[in-house]
């Protein structure tokens, strides 16, 4: 393992003082004493390397332009006799800190004996600018998955520089910078055009608590819609940490906020278009979270949407706990008396909290 860090952050040893950026999960192989990747070849990266089950190479890096094809190359070695090997190459278009997004698995070749493995693929034109990570993965007999820990082969981590393509005259290149609040795993952002992604990313579970992450977007000209979502539907200010998030053009605000339920829409226009509409919608947290009836006789329905909630509890109006256990869909509520009563949600270390009439 080359610096001790299977995360791709090169720090030089120990990476606990330096962890800004998204932190990448782990993958590698268990043993190269059979076989192992000697040489990546993609753009001007050529690089040439011995047997590690992970290497950090983020320090090599090559610029892709969007709406471009690529060739690529992996060329296997092995110590004695030759076997199938399986390969797959992703790249963090969105800047999310992940490989799970759509079109994000650039490459896979199934396991063969075939010396250099190569391929293509052309860079999607919604892909965000700038640097991110591309991970290289060759499994023994099967195509590895980016965050497996395979008994043969090796994963390689490198940086690749998005650029706008040489076709994509008169976009404008807008900044979305996210001050995450203490759960950047809620958080996620999409710009619509009509009823179409032109661009999304998160959520953020690997980037630290707090952090800001800035984000370049080319769009051409014309009209969209900044939506910014929260998973938990208590936006990302300011009850658990002072988060926001800004969209510029140059100097000018685009949109701008933090203080929301589940989600803030705001329509923008660049490059010289116009159009009269609402400017800001903003998405209430309470349709997360729903009850009914009530008022209620015997049962209390509970409807959660997009939220996963471990335990409940029910407080009378002098502060007591009444009733508490696992979550459930439906909660017998006959045993109580009349009156009001509050039912608290516990999900992981948050709450929410509803009242209710028991009649």
């Amino acid at each position: 393992m080359q610096n001790g860090n299977e995360t791709g952050i090169d720090c030089g040893g120990s990476c606990a003082p330096c962890q800004t950026g998204p932190q990448y999960c782990a993958s590698k192989g268990q043993s190269v004493s059979d076989e192992y990747i000697s040489r990546v070849q993609l753009g001007t990266i050529n690089k040439s390397s011995g047997a590690q089950t992970y290497s950090n190479f983020t320090s090599t890096s090559t610029d892709l332009s969007k709406g471009s094809n690529y060739s690529l190359a992996v060329t296997p070695t092995w110590s004695g006799s030759a076997y199938n090997e399986g390969y797959a190459m992703w790249i963090d278009y969105n800047q999310d800190g992940d490989f799970t997004g759509a079109g994000e698995l650039v490459w896979s070749k199934s396991a063969s004996k075939t010396t250099p493995a190569t391929g293509s693929f052309t860079v999607p034109t919604a892909a965000l600018t700038g640097s991110t990570r591309m991970r290289v993965s060759m499994k023994y007999n099967g195509i590895p998955t980016s965050c497996e820990t395979f008994s043969y082969g090796e994963v390689e981590d490198y940086t690749v520089n998005i650029v706008s393509g040489g076709s994509s005259g008169g976009s404008t290149t807008v900044n979305l910078a996210i001050t995450f609040d203490n759960y950047p795993e809620e958080t996620s952002w999409a710009i619509l055009q009509g009823s179409t992604t032109v661009a999304s990313g998160g959520t953020y579970g690997s980037q630290p608590d707090r952090s800001t992450l800035n984000l370049n977007i080319d769009l051409p000209a014309g009209c969209y819609s900044l939506v910014v979502r929260d998973v938990y539907g208590d936006g990302i200010c300011c009850r658990y940490g002072n988060g926001s998030y800004t969209l510029k053009d140059g100097s000018t605000t685009l949109a701008t906020g933090g203080s929301f339920g589940s989600s803030q829409t705001t329509n923008f226009c660049v490059g010289g278009a116009s159009r009269s509409l609402e400017n800001v919608t903003t998405t209430s947290g309470d349709d997360l979270f729903k009850i009914y009836p009530n008022p209620t006789k015997q049962s209390l329905n509970v409807a959660l949407d997009g939220l996963e909630a471990q335990s409940y509890q029910i407080i009378n109006m002098l502060g007591q706990t009444v009733l508490k256990g696992a979550f459930a869909e439906s909660i017998n509520v006959s045993e109580l008396n009349s009156g009001i009563y509050l039912i608290q949600l516990n999900i992981g270390e948050k709450t929410k909290v509803k009242r209710f009439i028991k009649e």
